[in-house]
């Protein structure tokens, strides 16, 4: 029991966050009325800075934000003493801690992390170059699955349903070079390429999931679907099995399976009923559209 509430904590944690989105976007787009602010550019082509810059990988530019119809409010309680503890804690009961939380809960967190950011001030206007890793991810975990870690097994027998559950994870590269320039006394125009290199991307989903708790033995069920396409080489194997019709005939199904004994040390994939799979190096340029063209 013990171990099932450190491992439900674990997979919780991330949920538990509030919508710190909220105070990340907000600092975000504020710094869009900063004169000073070196990465405005990146909001509005037009804008240029000051002066030149070079922008330290990774600390250069690190943004987050993270984004829930959940709170820390749901997972986090405060004791008659004063000290908080966690909706596992005894003195939380189950229906003040599932009354909180929403059929379907969901969590997006996007990331955009610098590596490579300079601008300089020639050929007639402000040049930049931006080198950037962006991923977001986005899951769906239905109400059941928190009230599994919160309650397990009562009376002997419990049933839990934990359908449409998925996670959808996407990554890539950007390429960015933009100029503005000033055009009249209150006119600054400014545009940008963008070139975009995809990296990974992964969808699973759970069409149905059941899990039956008894005193002698658990149950789980399940259909879903795993797909991923990127770099990062994924093996699979055919699977020839015997299916009988409605009519008692006997023919042979080939499906496609993730090849555990092939997976590398540090691979973490795991699935379950239906599966498809397509593992390719995923890149492609676009020419961005200018989202505001002029700064005035």
């Amino acid at each position: 029991m013990k171990r099932r509430n450190k491992i439900a904590a674990a997979l919780l944690f991330a949920a538990s966050i509030p919508a710190v989105s909220t105070w990340a976007q907000n600092s975000l787009r504020s710094a869009y009325f900063l004169e000073g602010y070196t990465y405005r550019h990146q909001m509005n082509p037009a804008f240029a800075s000051e002066r030149n810059y070079v922008g330290m990988p990774v600390l250069g530019n690190f943004n987050i934000g993270l984004q829930s119809n959940i709170g820390v409010s749901n997972f986090l309680y405060k004791l008659p003493n004063g000290d908080l503890t966690t909706f596992l804690n005894g003195s939380v009961s189950s229906s003040e801690f599932l009354d909180g939380l929403k059929n379907r809960n969901r969590l997006n967190l996007d990331v955009d992390m610098n590596i490579i950011s300079f601008g300089f001030h020639k050929w007639g206007g402000f040049n930049t170059f931006d080198l950037s890793v962006k991923s977001g991810i986005r899951a769906n975990l239905p109400k059941d699955l928190f009230e599994f870690a919160k309650v397990g097994m009562q009376g002997g027998h419990s049933e839990y349903n934990l359908k449409d559950m998925g996670m959808y994870s996407n990554s890539y590269a950007e390429i960015a070079l933009g100029h503005s320039r000033k055009i009249m006394d209150k006119l600054t125009v400014g545009a940008k390429v963008k070139f975009l290199l995809g990296i990974y991307n992964a969808d699973f989903h759970i069409n149905d999931m059941k899990l039956v708790m008894s005193d002698d033995k658990w149950l789980v069920s399940g259909d879903g679907e795993f797909s991923t396409a990127g770099i990062v080489d994924i093996p699979t194997k055919l699977k020839t099995k015997d299916v009988t019709d409605d009519y008692g005939n006997i023919h042979q199904e080939t499906e496609e399976e993730l090849d555990f004994d092939n997976i590398g040390t540090g691979d973490a994939i795991g699935g379950f009923g239906k599966l498809s799979t397509s593992v390719r190096l995923t890149s492609y340029a676009r020419i961005w559209s200018f989202p505001w063209l002029c700064s005035i």
